[in-house]
């Protein structure tokens, strides 16, 4: 579904506007484009990813700062095609 969100907003958005509200097709599309559904990070690069996250959490104070951002990051990463 994410991956034709990111091909067709558009039509994601034609088929959306019967459910919503106060909204036009080419404002939910452009939020669609807005969008990450068309990233989809694997191995290195999504460790990468999910170290940036742990430093932003540590930075609302989400996470605690003695935690090593990257090495959270490997802890809760698991290589699903290895």
């Amino acid at each position: 579904a994410h991956s034709y969100a990111a091909a067709h907003p558009e039509s994601v958005a034609q088929s959306f506007l019967a459910h919503a509200l106060n909204t036009s097709e080419a404002e939910v599309s452009g939020i669609l484009h807005g969008q990450g559904h068309g990233h989809h990070a694997v191995g290195e690069a999504f460790v990468k990813e999910l170290t940036q996250y742990a430093v932003d959490l540590q930075r609302v104070q989400v996470i605690k700062p003695g935690t090593d951002p990257h090495q959270f990051a490997e802890s809760i990463y698991a290589n699903v095609f290895a």
